[in-house]
């Protein structure tokens, strides 16, 4: 039974590690299109959950080479990020992290246990800081407009589902409403006075559709609805 009981407990400790581990910053970059992280995750993992908490020296004196190896990809990326503070973070942390890989393979080559078992927590939240400025900056009550048009044009208009398009118009409209100075991301509040009348062409727009649901006018409605879909996809690349 005791032994029973400590294969639960190992088996749960796994589970809680690697569901930490699939939501860290880094692989959450590479699912949105960063795949540069990827690499250097697949490097750092097993040293940062392994040799680390083991004092596992010689694992960790391997490391540098590949840390080296594997922060190329990550020296190449062009930092795009329109949103200002995003930028700057992901710029003077993957300084940081550049910095930190150097020193961490130096003291590989000289046998240098205590300079990288000091060094490796530094270099991981360095690179966890780096993937995270490359990551949307969250906005839920956005992220809730687009899945309401995203309903409209993709499943409630090719179904021609009309109870659907009733209350997915409406639902627009209110979603649309939300979207104000007081809702914005503490990131973006720099950039107020270019967003709001983003969010009154968005508002205007979703209004119109409304219109159009009115007078059955599906046509002009189809419209607006893509028009609007592409506004959104252009905020969200130029602010998200």
């Amino acid at each position: 039974m005791r032994n029973l009981i400590l294969v639960i407990v190992v088996l749960l400790m796994a589970a809680v590690v690697l569901a930490a581990d699939e939501k860290c910053p880094s692989a959450e970059a590479t699912k949105v299109g960063v795949s540069e992280f990827e690499g250097f995750h697949k490097v750092i993992a097993p040293v940062w959950h392994g040799a680390y908490p083991d004092s596992n020296y010689d694992a960790l004196l391997a490391a540098g080479p590949n840390f080296e190896k594997a922060f190329v990809p990550i020296a190449g990326i062009e930092a795009r990020m329109k949103n200002v503070n995003r930028k700057a973070a992901f710029l003077m942390n993957r300084e940081k992290l550049a910095t930190l890989v150097k020193r961490y393979a130096a003291a590989c080559r000289a046998s240098d246990k205590d300079s990288v078992y000091t060094l490796l927590p530094d270099l991981h939240e360095a690179f966890e800081k780096t993937a995270s400025a490359c990551l949307p900056t969250p906005y839920p009550e956005f992220d809730g407009l687009v899945v309401t048009i995203n309903l409209i044009l993709n499943t409630h208009l090719p179904k021609n589902n009309l109870a659907g398009l009733d209350g997915s118009t409406e639902t627009l409209v209110a979603k649309a409403k939300n979207l104000t100075t007081s809702t914005l991301p503490a990131s973006l509040r720099d950039k107020e006075k270019l967003i709001v009348p983003e969010f009154q062409a968005i508002q205007a727009l979703a209004g119109q559709i409304q219109g159009c649901w009115t007078k059955k006018d599906m046509t002009k409605y189809r419209a607006l609805a893509e028009e609007l879909n592409g506004k959104l996809i252009a905020f969200d690349k130029a602010y998200l």
